[in-house]
């Protein structure tokens, strides 16, 4: 019988390094290094490791890509990988993608009398 991360060869004596990340059972989502007996997973720049040590979070990598856009109201993924700014409610993005400019104004009846806000 051989320990966890081995497996028998053929020989039916002696042991053998399973690697796990060759063969696609690690359940690494994105990186994965092989070591004898064992594994580790690993995640892309900006992704960071959850606590189950495969899974990779988007989170830190969201705001390293976002710092970049210098957006000026908020900035989000839009589709794998890219990043987009985005403006509150009422105001619309600008030209150069990353400011927002000019309050749409809105009209609105209340008790009879029209409102533009």
């Amino acid at each position: 019988m051989c320990r966890d991360g081995y497996r028998l060869r053929g020989d039916k004596k002696t042991c053998m390094d399973i690697d796990e990340c060759a063969e696609q059972t690690s359940g690494c989502e994105q990186n994965c290094t092989n070591s004898v007996g064992s594994f580790q997973c690993s995640c892309n720049d900006g992704y960071t490791l959850e606590k189950d040590n495969t899974s990779c979070d988007i989170s830190k990598r969201l705001d390293v890509e976002c710092k970049k856009l210098t957006c000026e109201y908020g900035c989000r993924e839009e589709g794998a990988g890219s990043f987009v700014c985005f403006c509150q409610s009422g105001y619309v993005l600008s030209a150069d993608k990353t400011t927002c400019e000019g309050k749409q104004m809105q009209t609105w009846m209340f008790k009879g009398v029209l409102w533009d806000f």
